[in-house]
């Protein structure tokens, strides 16, 4: 099956096509990506603006093509955080679909855990036991925990580093109120989460996914990810990264390079997996490279080789049947000749 996974991200649009099937893992075959800026909303409502909306028809349009080009067996368009809170999505996904005939699927929040959570233990497989899985993005952050491939527990809490940057970190200067007020603010929204997981029990390991922690990772110390296959073992530390975070602080200076978005995204993201390791006892966070958009990938191969193995043993009972309909006809006529024959 040639698979089309189209990713409407706050940023950009992704598409990846793959050849999947049941059993192993996606090959790729074709990407692309195209901005989109969908963070510009353009109101104070936080509706997608006029501008954001064309941009994102032009990259889907253009997105399409590509799929088509490759002769994709389907093509999967789904959303996130960027559309899901946007309080005009019915509109921008109408709008999508009049203009390129792509059907946008807004994910919920959960779906969003249990994708990724199903792509993290493809990922490491059965060795890794109890799993925890998060994935961190810029309106909120997913996690997930089980024992299989599809998990006990999933869910999505509104801690994205995006809103909580601007919420908090308004500024290149740390102020040393708003870091506060940022790790209440984080704290307290993770104390359900903290309670029905330590409720769930410790995991055998916990791992983590999205571009957020693997700048931590690089922050924390981790080796550069020029190498992403098994065995790669990129991982966030907790004590490596308490120690970036009291060292960041303390300069009171978020423009460590040149994106000074990127930098108060990713001292956002600092607290919220300091406060999360902390609050459920974790040492460490190993990486995973795929996420929710494998996850789909993933899912939409089983299900296709399933309704394919379906298929085909229609066809084989269909033939019995007629094979043996065929022998009793067959069988009858015979009969019938050996008795007019006898007569």
């Amino acid at each position: 099956m040639r698979l089309g996974v189209l990713d409407v991200g706050s940023n950009s649009v992704k598409l990846q096509v793959v050849d999947a099937a049941a059993g192993r893992a996606p090959l790729p075959v074709q990407a692309f990506k195209d901005q989109v800026r969908l963070s510009e909303r353009g109101t104070s409502g936080g509706e997608i603006g006029h501008q954001a909306m064309n941009r994102l028809v032009s990259a889907i349009s253009r997105a399409k093509d590509v799929a088509d080009q490759q002769d994709v067996d389907e093509l999967f368009a789904f959303a996130t955080e960027a559309i899901r809170a946007a309080p005009n999505r019915e509109l921008v996904c109408r709008r999508i679909a009049s203009a390129t005939g792509v059907d946008l699927h807004v994910c919920s929040g959960e779906e969003e855990a249990r994708f990724g959570f199903l792509a993290a233990r493809r990922w490491f497989g059965w060795s890794a036991g109890r799993l925890l899985y998060l994935e961190l993005g810029g309106g909120s952050l997913q996690i997930a925990f089980g024992h299989g491939e599809e998990p006990d527990f999933a869910a999505s809490v509104p801690l994205g580093v995006g809103e909580l940057s601007r919420r908090f970190l308004r500024h290149k200067e740390l102020d040393t109120t708003g870091v506060t007020q940022l790790g209440d603010y984080v704290r307290d929204g993770l104390d359900e989460i903290e309670e029905r997981l330590r409720w769930e029990g410790s995991p055998a390991s916990a791992v983590a996914s999205g571009r957020t922690f693997k700048r931590l990772a690089g922050v924390a110390g981790a080796p550069a990810d020029a190498s992403e296959g098994v065995g790669a073992g990129r991982a966030i530390g907790r004590q490596a990264l308490k120690k970036w975070l009291r060292r960041t602080t303390a300069a009171g200076d978020l423009n460590g390079d040149a994106d000074g978005a990127r930098s108060r995204h990713r001292f956002a993201g600092a607290v919220v997996a300091d406060e999360l390791m902390g609050a459920l006892d974790i040492d460490r966070l190993h990486l995973c490279p795929w996420a929710v958009r494998e996850g789909l990938m993933l899912r939409r191969g089983d299900d296709w080789s399933t309704r394919t193995a379906a298929r085909d043993q229609r066809v084989v009972e269909d033939a019995k049947q007629t094979v043996g309909t065929s022998g009793r006809e067959a069988g009858g006529k015979r009969q019938r000749g050996r008795g007019t024959s006898t007569a």
